[in-house]
């Protein structure tokens, strides 16, 4: 053992830090590697950055400086100091939101860098993505709140909706024009305050992800709106599906899984959209129903791609590969029939995302043959 120890001094492992944590001492090396020296009892071992998990600090102090010594999402590195940070009264915290806040007597802090303006002795991070101080709110990834009210901000359903003084918040973001005092959650996706009705929405986007929207619903009456199931609403003038005015039919309407299909006795509706000449009797979506940012469902007579009819899909064979579909005669993507493709003899590749036929190779939405690309689908 005392050899070990020796070599742990010399030149050769070129330690550039040693931080004193416990009963531990943590040496990090140019190669990143953190080497744990528990006790002379317990021995030596080496552990790799990458391998840790949250339950490990990631705020250290050593000789009256703070460190920090971990990426937001994954990975260790050489420890960097915090800039201005109270190593006397600095405390790493580990609440909810699983974020890598930190505070001193003075102020809060994110991943290793002050936040500005912040107030460390009433930092509040008990939600899974609203933390709070007498000043200001923040969001996951160490966003401040442009324009939140600290003082007056709470949580008024967990980890999605908050509001202060000024403003209603759905994900950290304001919602226009809401009216903070009187609004109330309705569920289902509806809320209200004392003027307006709102609908909440979320869909994906390739280049842009997650998109969160909150809606007016202009017409809406807020004195008397109620809200029934499914996305269904109704108040003194109107019925709403999914935040639409509808002539749905509420009695006989049927849901599908959690996707914006909905039927009843005479229609088959895709986020209150009518969908054109559907079967409501023989609708059904797809066991894997959302593929390639987008939701599949069919009845007797056609294939739908959320709202709109799959041209040239046979219904009673029609599979679906990813992005990538297939029936009997062509291949799709994205809803959209590929021109002189062959069905029959498709096969994917689920590991890459890709496909071919008898005539053609297919990635990423685009076509290709003789190793040239010929075109893609937007």
């Amino acid at each position: 053992m005392k050899n070990l120890q020796k070599g742990f001094v010399t030149p050769l492992l070129i330690v550039i830090a040693v931080l004193v944590i416990g009963g531990g001492v943590y040496y990090f090396s140019k190669n990143t590697k953190l080497i744990n020296i528990p006790g002379v009892s317990s021995g030596i071992r080496e552990i790799n950055p990458q391998s840790f998990s949250k339950n490990d600090p990631v705020y250290f102090k050593y000789q009256g400086k703070v460190y920090y010594s971990a990426t937001l999402f994954g990975g260790r590195g050489t420890p960097q100091i915090v800039d201005g940070a109270d190593a006397e009264s600095f405390s790493e915290r580990k609440l909810s939101t699983g974020q890598e806040y930190g505070v001193d007597k003075n102020f809060a802090y994110c991943a290793g860098s002050k936040l500005n303006s912040s107030d460390g002795p009433t930092f509040n991070d008990s939600d899974p993505n609203y933390a709070f101080d007498k000043i200001q709110a923040y969001y996951p990834n160490c966003r401040i709140i442009e324009g939140s009210d600290g003082s007056s901000f709470q949580v008024i359903q967990v980890g999605t909706y908050a509001k202060d003084k000024n403003h209603v918040y759905r994900f950290g973001i304001v919602i226009s024009g809401a009216d903070a005092p009187t609004f109330q959650i309705l569920g289902d996706s509806y809320m209200k305050d004392k003027n307006n009705v709102y609908y909440a929405t979320q869909r994906h986007d390739e280049v842009r992800g997650e998109i969160y929207e909150v809606k007016k619903i202009e017409l809406a009456d807020a004195n008397s709106f109620n809200v029934l199931k499914d996305g269904f609403a109704e108040d003194k003038n109107h019925k709403y599906l999914k935040g639409q005015v509808t002539s749905a039919d509420y009695s006989s309407m049927k849901s599908y899984a959690e996707t914006p299909y909905v039927t009843d006795k005479t229609h088959a509706y895709y986020n209150a959209i009518v969908l054109t000449n559907a079967d409501p009797n023989t609708f059904e979506i797809f066991n894997s129903y959302k593929y390639g940012n987008g939701y599949y469902a069919k009845d007797k007579n056609q294939v739908y791609f959320e709202n709109n009819v799959v041209v040239g899909a046979d219904p009673s064979s029609f599979v679906i590969y990813g992005s990538y579909a297939k029936d009997k005669n062509f291949v799709f993507y994205k809803g959209k029939k590929i021109e002189n493709s062959d069905g029959s003899s498709f096969q994917y590749n689920q590991v890459e995302g890709t496909g071919k036929d008898k005539n053609y190779v297919y990635a990423y939405g685009c076509i290709y043959k003789d190793n040239k690309q010929i075109s893609c689908i937007k």
